[in-house]
């Protein structure tokens, strides 16, 4: 655990350093944010359940079993390529470096570089909304990558390249359909102004205590999965229970009027609209399950609206302390947070454990947070047997099925 506060303080660090005149400070600020954002994700070895399955997949890939994979054809192809010369986690370490490449070239592509190296703090320091889903939902990181790689697409008006991006990002994960509609909210003739977005929050909050407006939520969303022919999806992907989080609502309608103070002489509408985005995919996140999978996409434009705030409380000592306050409560209430409720209630993440450690010594598999996760969920974990089958019968169709 000690490992995680320091490296969370060292980002709340950075991201204060980055604002800083000093060059030194600020590079030193800047590499620091790079390297543990792609540390966790792209070196971490055996820290979640999820890998069980990635890599027992990984093995069993080839070009003459491809179609009979039940996981997204680009992943697939991956897999059946990399998996003849690479071993599984240095094929994910590659995997989450093209990501952060990716991640970080479309953000460059649409901010200044000390705006960019916020974001990807802060992007960490959103355990809970991002950073863990980032980590573990390894296909959908790729979805991830090319969507934020793909957002100058959106603001320079390219719909074909736009589009071209969405559908690569759908043979990675099936959840990036969900991003096509994005770009026609940023068209040049719509507007939309902070006040209306404060206000749509607050509605959308009480409304969706309603049962019978959660109810026709998630029977419409149901139908239009149907429709396109997405699949089918479980219970716990549909019906989710509602609830207010008056904490989270509190904090961002704070966050909400404190830029609208800030910023009262002229509207930002891309500021806007993002947030627009983000508002809508996060009330619908506590109504159906499947869009907590998909909020993570739209977290980058939460990012983006909290950089903005940033550099806007630069304005005196006061709005700085603020500032300050604000990095502190995300990194408390969001990162650490979330790893010790995951790590006492399943048993993820704790120890961490780095891919390059095996060059030096030997882990074994009953240390790592992998196997005290994989506890939870069977009681004979000694055996993995009943894992693997369990993994056949789930993701590899068999050939005429």
């Amino acid at each position: 655990m000690l490992i995680y506060i320091l490296f969370a303080m060292i980002v709340i660090f950075a991201i204060e350093g980055i604002q800083i005149k000093n060059k030194k400070i600020k590079k030193v600020s800047q590499i620091s944010i790079l390297v543990i954002f792609y540390l966790i994700a792209g070196m971490s070895y055996k820290i979640h359940n999820d890998y069980f399955i990635y890599e027992d997949i990984y093995r069993k890939i080839n070009f003459s079993n491809l179609k009979y994979i039940n996981w997204e054809k680009g992943y697939v192809i991956l897999n059946a390529i990399f998996n003849n010369f690479l071993e599984f986690y240095n094929f994910k370490s590659l995997i989450y470096l093209v990501n952060i490449f990716l991640i970080y070239k479309g953000l460059k592509k649409i901010l200044i570089q000390e705006k960019v190296y916020l974001i990807l703090g802060l992007m960490y320091l959103l355990f809970g909304q991002f950073y863990s889903m980032y980590l573990s939902a390894f296909r959908q990181s790729i979805a991830i990558a090319i969507f934020i790689y793909s957002l100058s697409y959106i603001i320079n008006r390219r719909l074909i390249s736009y589009t071209l991006s969405i559908i690569l990002a759908f043979f990675f994960h099936k959840s990036a359909i969900i991003l096509y509609p994005v770009y026609f909210i940023f068209s040049n003739k719509l507007k939309i102004k902070m006040k209306a977005n404060i206000f749509l929050y607050v509605i959308l909050n009480i409304l969706v205590v309603i049962p019978q407006i959660t109810r026709n939520i998630v029977l419409s969303f149901e139908k239009i999965v149907g429709l396109l022919k997405l699949g089918t999806l479980s219970e716990s992907y549909l019906i989710k229970e509602s609830n207010l989080e008056i904490k989270n609502i509190i904090f961002n309608i704070f966050l909400f009027i404190l830029y609208e103070y800030l910023n009262s002489k002229k509207e930002n509408y891309f500021i806007n609209k993002i947030l627009f985005c983000y508002l809508i995919i996060e009330i619908l996140s506590k109504i159906v399950g499947v869009f907590y999978r998909v909020e993570i996409y739209f977290t980058v434009f939460y990012c983006i609206f909290i950089v903005e705030l940033f550099f806007k409380c630069n304005k005196n000592i006061i709005f700085k302390l603020i500032r300050i306050s604000l990095v502190l409560f995300l990194g408390l209430n969001y990162n650490l947070k979330l790893i010790i409720y995951d790590y006492k209630e399943r048993g993820a993440y704790i120890p961490l454990h780095f891919t390059f450690e095996r060059i030096y010594k030997n882990i074994r598999y009953q240390d790592t947070a992998e196997y005290k996760h994989l506890l939870e969920r069977y009681e004979s974990n000694n055996n993995l047997r009943e894992l693997k089958e369990k993994n056949e019968k789930n993701y590899i169709r068999k050939e005429g099925v």
